[in-house]
């Protein structure tokens, strides 16, 4: 989006947010709804900005829901986004294994929501340049998207591209270029030449 959609989008979340504070309790769905809005626009050009809100709705659904809710994971999520935008792995680890245990608890064996968190977790320890971690956590990824989808979805093929990178970044070049045709397998609904 340009600067200018975000200005606008900016506006008309903080009207809506002035709207709802005037109709409903200060610990309500949708002014947290409202604050996690206002973190989205704000992740993409204020990552300061982006946590307050992000925090502001996370605490509003622990006042509601309590600790191991889908929107306490989902808040948690956020948060971990942003902590690995301003380079605070530390935390952002945290909130992705938050989020992660929520999720566990929410979904017994493999779902989506588990291994785009792992997928995470490894783009954050990469980002610290441990890819040993890196490469565990895309491979949990992995399986659980292979389990949840099958062989063909294109979170699956993210995933196999990353591990792809690494497996180039490390020399590996013959296991990086199978990866990247495992992508391309997985990614292309009726494509399935190895």
């Amino acid at each position: 989006l340009a600067t200018g959609k975000y200005s606008q989008a900016e506006a008309q979340l903080k009207m809506a947010l002035a709207i709802r504070e005037n109709l409903v309790t200060e610990n309500s769905e949708l002014i947290a709804a409202s604050y996690n809005d206002l973190g989205l626009v704000y992740s993409s050009t204020d990552a300061n900005k982006a946590l307050h809100h992000y925090e502001k709705a996370l605490n509003i659904y622990q006042t509601i829901h309590g600790e191991d809710h889908p929107k306490i994971a989902i808040a948690n999520t956020n948060i971990g986004f942003v902590y690995r935008t301003l380079e605070f792995y530390g935390d952002a680890i945290i909130n992705f294994e938050s989020a992660l245990s929520i999720w566990e608890k929410i979904h017994e064996g493999a779902h989506p929501t588990k291994g785009f968190i792992h997928f995470n977790l490894g783009q954050t320890y990469l980002k610290m340049g441990n890819e040993k971690a890196a490469d565990e956590f895309y491979q949990k990824a992995l399986k659980m998207y292979r389990e949840s989808y099958g062989k063909k979805h294109p979170g699956i093929a993210t995933v196999l591209n990353a591990i792809g990178n690494l497996k180039l970044s490390s020399g590996h070049f013959d296991d990086a270029i199978e990866y990247f045709q495992h992508a391309i397998i997985s990614n292309v609904s009726d494509f399935n030449d190895a």
